[in-house]
């Protein structure tokens, strides 16, 4: 009995802790589908204070969590709402309605209304007590807002067909009389003439159908329109003057026919006999013979394309208006608002209804004197540019960039006020930074100034391999690091789309969100172009790997010592750092490198400082090449000249122990005062901060005194420069290095 007894407990014992991990795994999911649904969901006391709130809830409303918790319905609903909101709740609390949906605003942390899609209900305790409410909102400001702007135009489109329809009432009024008569044969030419005196002064075009669609009169407005003659439209079918056409009309004139009613400001956009595409605002209204019975249709047409034209030129204005990145505000002569775009409303955070409301004076400018200034300006028609500071509604001072122009009416009056404003904090305080910056930088040139007479002295050639070798050595762990990853990044997508595709067959009828999220994401392009992606980053991640090698080659900072080197590797570094300077540009036409690379040996040198020089030497090759195609502002056509900028490098084995490096370029020359001096410390005949005097200088030591050389100039004005390096291949008191033989070349 006791070990019965024990069984039973430890039984129970585990079927309780598989329960409270059942409820645990059930509580977490809750949680996650609670705070992840793209709906705003709150639970909510009965006495209206919050007991749980999504992020989505949170972020309609522009509160954090903790803010949101420390305020009741009645806090957040707009005044004009909290009556409907407190009856819907009567109502459920009664057991009236089990839940309802209605429309309301909330007031956003902003002060500005949202308008949202309110569904509640009440939970229900197990005793059948109520509990508490379970909300849930959607933001719908965008769709009540455009909903206005429709019912806006609705009534103003309303209210152009009444004024239409009384107008055209009228003019049908005063036409009868003259047209009862119209499908008789008029007798008289005095009567003809007489009546087509009367539908050419009307100012719109107007013709007369019978019930057969032919034209029994048209005046000459109507007729040019169609581009005949009056006496070659009237008593024809208009099957017979414009049949691609007629089918459609003939069919809009039996409706009318048939309905005894007008038809009234039909809008259509048609193409004319010439081709050309307008708009016609149409009335087709049915007229009657002398028995009373409906005869036909007389069709009254005005061209309205210019103002079609200008409304779609206003509408488009408008969007772009509203969705200028600009903070854009009109106002009338006197300062009062007339209209403020999104962008103005979200810098000083003041809503419509407060701008409008207080006339524009809820805007307080720091110095009230520019206010007057800026009217002043542009009252007497002229433009105001300049900065401002602004109050926003939140106090905070903004400095604004404005721009302040008149608006003018047809005759040139000034009716109101447009300004344009831009937020320039982040500009004001990179200005200030730049400003500490140049001091900084001002102080430190002065001090450079100072040590500048020992750069000659003290670690020459030693900076720059430092600086290249550290950046080479720096960019190639992480290059390395991606690139080596790449190819497993590449797998993992692989897998990962492959199981997407899996899901999608093993469950082809995924749920609405999904679908909502494929579609948001666009699954199809990021299947296609995810691999070119990673392709891209591959080959510029090879591409890196490439110029880190040329850098560390170009640097060579761990030789110290003298060793066997190839040449033809540290030129190759060398143009391949010089490459953005070398291609064609827009306004360059590229220069061209012509190498007639010898058969070399390894040559006994420091091989850092001699690629200082080969960078010093040829990018002053580049330098005068640059100057010619300035000096002689050359046309450039296809990114060629007639003669085409060109450095070549010729390498040879001269005297048997010594290699010879000769670079050309054929650019204007040098004379013979200049040349005479080009190894001259400090020397330098390029522009103020162009250039320090210093690398031929260089250049020179590292040849004769590093490596017992000869680095010589040959130049004359008009036939280009030649610079000569001789070094021997191996040093005194050195093991000759390996020679290259020709497989190894």
């Amino acid at each position: 009995m006791q070990i019965n007894t024990s069984s039973q407990k430890l039984i129970n014992e585990a079927a309780l802790k598989q329960l409270e991990e059942a409820l645990l795994m059930s509580e977490q999911r809750f949680h996650a589908t609670f705070e992840q649904t793209v709906v705003g969901i709150a639970h909510i006391a009965l006495d209206g204070g919050w007991l749980r709130v999504n992020k989505k809830f949170c972020k309609i409303l522009g509160y954090s969590h903790e803010e949101l918790l420390t305020l009741s319905l009645t806090d957040i609903t707009h005044p004009d709402d909290i009556d409907i909101h407190l009856s819907s709740i009567s109502q459920l609390l009664t057991g009236k309605i089990q839940t309802f949906s209605i429309e309301k605003r909330y007031i956003h942390k902003s002060g500005f209304c949202v308008w949202i899609n309110l569904s509640q209900s009440l939970v229900l305790k197990p005793s059948g007590e109520p509990d508490y409410f379970i909300a849930t909102i959607e933001d719908i400001s965008r769709r009540k807002a455009a909903q206005e702007a429709l019912d806006k135009a609705n009534e103003q489109l309303e209210l152009r067909v009444e004024e239409r329809t009384a107008e055209l009432k009228n003019t049908i009024s005063s036409l009868s009389n003259a047209y009862a008569q119209v499908k008789r044969q008029i007798s008289t030419s005095s009567e003809k003439q007489h009546q087509q005196i009367i539908l050419d002064a009307m100012p719109a075009m107007i013709w007369f159908k019978d019930r057969e669609n032919r034209i029994l009169k048209i005046n000459k407005a109507a007729a040019a329109w169609m581009g005949m003659n009056v006496e070659d439209i009237e008593g024809r079918s208009t099957y017979d003057i414009y049949p691609a056409q007629a089918a459609k009309y003939h069919q809009n004139d039996l409706e009318v026919i048939n309905s005894k009613k007008p038809r009234l400001g039909i809008i259509e956009k048609i193409k004319t006999y010439s081709g050309e595409n307008i708009w016609l605002n149409l009335d087709r209204v049915p007229w009657h013979d002398d028995e009373g019975n409906i005869g036909g249709v007389v069709v009254f047409a005005r061209d309205i394309t210019a103002q079609k034209q200008a409304e779609e030129a206003l509408l488009l204005l408008r969007k772009a208006v509203e969705s200028s990145s600009d903070a854009i505000a009109m106002t009338d002569i006197n300062g009062t608002s007339i209209y403020h775009n999104h962008a103005f409303i979200n810098l000083f955070g003041y809503t419509v209804d407060e701008l409008n409301n207080t006339g524009g004076q809820a805007i307080v400018y720091t110095d009230s004197l520019v206010v007057q200034e800026v009217f002043s300006t542009v009252m007497k028609g002229d433009s105001w540019r300049g900065e401002v500071e602004i109050k926003t509604k939140s106090d905070r001072i903004v400095p604004i960039s404005l721009r302040a122009d008149a608006i003018k009416d047809k005759t040139g009056k000034i009716i109101g006020v447009v300004c344009i404003c831009n937020d320039i904090t982040k500009r004001k305080h990179a200005e200030s930074q730049l400003k500490q910056q140049a001091t900084q930088l001002e102080q430190t040139v002065r001090e450079l100034q100072q040590t500048q007479s020992q750069l000659i002295q003290t670690e020459k050639l030693s900076s720059l391999g430092q600086l290249v070798a550290g950046v080479a050595h720096e960019i190639n762990n992480p290059v390395s690091f991606i690139h080596g990853n790449l190819p497993h990044v590449w797998d993992y997508a692989e897998d990962l789309l492959g199981l997407v595709t899996l899901y999608q067959q093993e469950y082809p009828n995924p749920t609405p969100e999904i679908l909502d999220e494929i579609e948001a994401i666009d699954l199809n392009f990021i299947r296609s172009d995810l691999p070119k992606m990673l392709s891209s980053i591959k080959v510029g991640t090879q591409r890196i790997c490439e110029i880190v090698r040329s850098l560390r080659n170009f640097s060579r900072l761990d030789e110290a010592m003298m060793k066997g080197v190839d040449l033809h590797e540290g030129i190759d570094s060398t143009l391949m750092i010089l490459h953005n300077r070398l291609r064609a540009s827009p306004d360059h036409p590229g220069i061209q490198v012509i190498k007639e690379y010898g058969k070399l040996p390894l040559v006994e040198c420091y091989a850092g400082p001699l690629n200082q020089v080969f960078m010093n030497l040829i990018g002053n090759a580049i330098d005068a090449l640059e100057e010619l195609v300035a000096s002689r502002q050359l046309s450039i056509v296809n990114g060629k000249i007639a003669d085409n900028p060109q450095i070549r490098i010729h390498t040879e084995v001269i005297e048997k122990d010594k290699v010879s490096i000769r670079i050309y370029d054929n650019g204007s020359g040098i004379p013979e005062s200049v040349r005479n001096r080009l190894f001259d410390p400090f020397f330098t005949t390029k522009a103020v901060g162009k250039g320090t005097g210093l690398g031929l200088s260089i250049s020179h030591s590292i040849i004769v005194q590093k490596h017992g050389g000869n680095l010589s100039c040959i130049s004359a004005p008009g036939e280009g420069t030649e610079f000569i390096i001789e070094i021997p291949i191996y040093q005194p008191n050195q093991e000759p290095p390996h020679v290259l033989d020709e497989t190894e070349i």
